[in-house]
C-alpha cells in the first residue's frame, strides 16, 4: 500500500499562552502554492516591464512630438524666407528696370542676386545714353567683361569682375599710367591718374601690357584678366580714387540719372 507524500508546517507563537497551529500539505498544494507563486513573480516582472517599455514609448513620443514642434517652426521660417526672398527679387527687377539699360536687364535672366548680373563694357556713343558724355579723363563704364563676383563695401574699395583668363581690359578713362607692378595683394597692377582728378587701379591682372609714364586713352587695352597676387579665382579688381577717397565705381556705368558721385566719408 502506497503512502501519499504530504508536508506539515508547524506554526509556533513567540508570545506565553499562544497555542500551537499546524498545517498539513498535500504534494500537489505544496505544487499549486509554488505554481501560483511563480505566476505571481513573473506576473509582477512583466508588469514592470511594460510599465519601462510604456514609459520608454512615451518619452520617444514626446521628443518625436518636440521634434515635429521644431520642424514645423523651421518649416515656417523656410516660406517666411522664401516669400522674402521673392520680395527681394521683385525689388531687384524694379531697380534694374531704373538703374540698367534694356540689354542689361535681358542679360540677367533668372538669375537669382544683383551680383550675378552680367556686366559689360558698353560703347562710348551719343545713342546709347541720353546724358551727355563725360570728358575722356572721367571713368566711364567697365573695364572688362564678366560678371560682379563682389561688391563695392566699407571693407571693400572696388568691385570684383569675374572672367575668364586672358579676358582684355581696358583704360575706363584717358590718362598717365603712373604705376606699373607685382603688388604682393594686388598682383599684377596698374594706376592710371587723369586729369579729372581721379585714379583708376586695375588689379591681379595676368599681364600688363602698358609701361610708366603710357598715355592711354578711354576703351585702350592696359591688361588681361587673371589671378595673380592674393586671389581665388580669374578676376579684376577695380577700383575708382577721388582725392584720396574711394568711390563706388558703379557710379560710373553711365546708366543711373543721378548727379556726379562725390568721395565717400
Amino acid at each position: 500500500m502506497s503512502t501519499r507524500k504530504r508536508w506539515s508546517v508547524l506554526v509556533i507563537p513567540h508570545h506565553d499562552g499562544g497555542k500551537q497551529r499546524s498545517f498539513t500539505l498535500s504534494r500537489w498544494q505544496v505544487v499549486g502554492a509554488g505554481l501560483f507563486l511563480g505566476t505571481s513573480l513573473l506576473a509582477f516582472i512583466g508588469g514592470l516591464v511594460f510599465w519601462a517599455y510604456t514609459g520608454s514609448l512615451q518619452l520617444q513620443l514626446s521628443l518625436a512630438q518636440r521634434k515635429n514642434q521644431r520642424l514645423v517652426a523651421e518649416v515656417a521660417r523656410v516660406k517666411q524666407l522664401e516669400a522674402q526672398i521673392q520680395e527681394l527679387k521683385e525689388i531687384r527687377r524694379q531697380l534694374l528696370r531704373m538703374l540698367a539699360p534694356e540689354e542689361m536687364l535681358a542679360s540677367a535672366g533668372p538669375l537669382d542676386t544683383v551680383r550675378d548680373v552680367p556686366l559689360t563694357t558698353r560703347t562710348l556713343n551719343e545713342s546709347e545714353t541720353p546724358l551727355s558724355l563725360p570728358d575722356e579723363s572721367r571713368p566711364f563704364g567697365l573695364p572688362t567683361r564678366g560678371v560682379l563676383a563682389r561688391p563695392f563695401s566699407d571693407d571693400h574699395p572696388g568691385i570684383d569682375i569675374a572672367a575668364p583668363y586672358g579676358t582684355p581690359v581696358v583704360a575706363t578713362a584717358a590718362g598717365k599710367v603712373v604705376v606699373v607692378r607685382e603688388d604682393p595683394t594686388y598682383g599684377n597692377l596698374v594706376v592710371i591718374k587723369h586729369e579729372s582728378g581721379y585714379r583708376t587701379r586695375y588689379g591681379h591682372m595676368l599681364k600688363a601690357v602698358v609701361r610708366v609714364g603710357d598715355h592711354v586713352k578711354r576703351g585702350q587695352i592696359i591688361g588681361f584678366v587673371g589671378s595673380s597676387g592674393i586671389s581665388t579665382g580669374p578676376h579684376l579688381h577695380y577700383e575708382i580714387w577721388e582725392k584720396n577717397h574711394q568711390v563706388n565705381p558703379l557710379f560710373f556705368l553711365g546708366i543711373a540719372r543721378a548727379s556726379r558721385p562725390g568721395p565717400t566719408s
